[in-house]
């Protein structure tokens, strides 16, 4: 009895450990276009780090092995095979527009992006609307004598107590927080 438990459990992990990788191919326009974008400077880390796991794959190499290479989890390969997988045909898709100009390589790089991007994360959603950041970024481009104060550049903490006069409710640092990513993203 104990005999055929332990044989059970052998089969289990042989069957576990022999998990086969998703495979992944990737068209030679594709693969130019992963590798030219791999090595350019001015993209973000994640994204190239994301490109290469998809291009290492695509030669056939194991999980284990791009995890070892790329200094990441075997988990987050996987994840990131397994993501290219699902919209493989909205790459083809892509590339059958390229062939008939009606996209552009432009088009296909907007398009791995979008795929390699991480999905909305849980948690709860802003308390300040749209509008209101709108409204908040205009305020601090504007000169604080317009709204009668006596001081000629805003703080953080200046901004904000203006802007619960203006009925929007934000921290200080929060604010801060605001205008960064507004800028950046300008």
């Amino acid at each position: 009895m104990t005999i055929g438990l332990h044989f059970t459990v052998f089969l289990y992990k042989l069957r576990k450990m022999s998990r086969q990788a998703v495979q992944i191919t990737i068209s030679k326009r594709v693969g130019e276009l992963l590798l030219s974008s791999i090595k350019k400077r001015n993209i973000e880390s994640h994204y190239q780090k994301r490109m290469n796991i998809v291009y290492q794959s695509s030669l056939g190499k194991e999980n284990q092995d791009i995890a070892r290479e790329m200094k990441c989890s075997p988990v987050t390969v996987r994840k990131w095979r397994k993501r290219w997988k699902t919209f493989e045909g909205v790459i083809k898709q892509i590339e059958m527009e390229l062939d008939s100009k009606t996209a552009n390589k432009v088009d296909l790089l907007y398009k791995i992006k979008e795929i390699l991007t991480d999905l909305p994360r849980s948690g709860s959603s802003s308390r300040i609307t749209n509008s209101e950041k709108d409204r908040l970024v205009t305020l601090a481009c504007e000169s604080p004598q317009n709204h009668g104060l006596p001081f000629t550049v805003w703080t953080h903490k200046e901004l904000s107590a203006q802007a619960k006069k203006m009925g929007i409710n934000i921290s200080s640092s929060y604010y801060g927080i605001l205008l960064k990513k507004r800028i950046t993203t300008a």
